[in-house]
């Protein structure tokens, strides 16, 4: 199979993934906006905009550092991901480790700081299965990271029905993410050692290099995230609860107008890496074919967001409060363009 088709399949398995967890997502927000109300909502969508934070410096670029290794060096490629996944072990629980004591300092309620701690567990599950993902990315197997991240959401998605059925509180909806990563990343580990033979590795030497390498990238992935997401977090702490309620829904509308391309670069990374070491111009080739198509798609999707925002977000957040004081769906939709 050529690259192409390679990256076209792999992009379509991820778009295809991407619109079954989006689903989920849709209706796990439809479920909890009118189950926590304004108020509930506000905390659980700040617990997720705190821990997300804080999630950026356990990446760090060191995926994409990662990803591009994997592409250069077919022959090291267990030792390479192996010395990944352990750096990253390490470098996760001691980031976690600080967002959970710094939290403990912040204005947030004890609901918001309990939820804090248990998100936090459950992204550290999240934060290590990406090294399996970027593994089923250079394989071109991304149909096993689909799978994986679909079961772990539809386990996610029926815990939030129960706890809604059950009468349970915040706290328990939290904690459903714990569950369903765990699960999430036994699957992955289970494909992984399919490809090589998957354990903890100390290099330490490897361990510099790929965090100097990364630094760059991770730098540029602070800012990006400050500038796209750090909305939520500096409305908790300027605000309150019920202003980051009123928020929440809307920034999954932007959130649904930036799957694709999202995906489709990181479908494209692997060969992309390639390329540019072997074959300039095809690199240059499939550069200028992914722009073509994001400039393809980009215009249209933006403009049916900022048509369709605002029954979008009735829909998802039931209206009410969440509707009659929102100023924000066109200005997000355009902004997805």
């Amino acid at each position: 199979m050529s690259y192409t088709r390679k990256v076209a399949y792999n992009t379509f398995i991820q778009v295809f993934g991407k619109i079954v967890v989006t689903v989920f997502a849709i209706i796990s927000v439809n479920i909890l906006t009118r189950y926590l109300g304004v108020e509930g909502y506000g905390r659980y969508t700040i617990i997720f905009a705190y821990v997300g934070f804080w999630n950026i410096f356990t990446d760090f670029g060191i995926l994409t550092i990662l990803t591009r290794e994997l592409a250069q060096n077919e022959n090291e490629k267990a030792k390479i991901f192996n010395n990944t996944l352990t750096f990253r072990i390490f470098m996760s629980f001691c980031i976690i480790l600080l967002s959970i004591i710094i939290a403990r300092f912040l204005n947030y309620d004890l609901a918001i700081k309990n939820g804090i701690i248990i998100m936090s567990i459950a992204f550290f599950f999240q934060t290590l299965n990406m090294t399996f993902i970027s593994m089923f990315q250079n394989s071109y197997q991304m149909y096993k990271g689909v799978i994986t991240d679909i079961v772990g959401k539809l386990i996610i998605l029926i815990g939030i029905i129960y706890a809604v059925k059950a009468s349970e509180n915040l706290m328990f909806i939290v904690a459903t993410y714990i569950v369903g990563n765990i699960i999430n990343i036994i699957l992955s580990y289970l494909y992984a050692n399919n490809i090589i033979k998957v354990r903890l590795e100390f290099d330490y030497a490897l361990w510099k290099k790929l965090f100097l390498e990364a630094l760059p990238i991770g730098l540029m992935g602070v800012f990006g995230y400050l500038y796209f997401k750090s909305d939520a977090l500096i409305l908790s702490l300027m605000k309150g609860n019920y202003d980051v309620g009123i928020y929440g829904p809307t920034y999954k509308i932007f959130e649904i107008l930036i799957v694709l391309p999202a995906f489709l670069i990181g479908a494209a990374f692997p060969a992309i890496n390639n390329f540019f070491v072997n074959d300039k111009v095809r690199f240059q080739k499939i550069i200028q074919k992914i722009f073509n198509f994001l400039i393809s798609v980009s215009i249209p999707m933006g403009l049916a967001g900022i048509i369709l925002a605002r029954p979008i977000l009735i829909f998802i957040s039931g209206g009410g409060e969440f509707i009659q004081n929102n100023i924000f769906w066109h200005n997000f939709a355009f902004s997805g363009i």
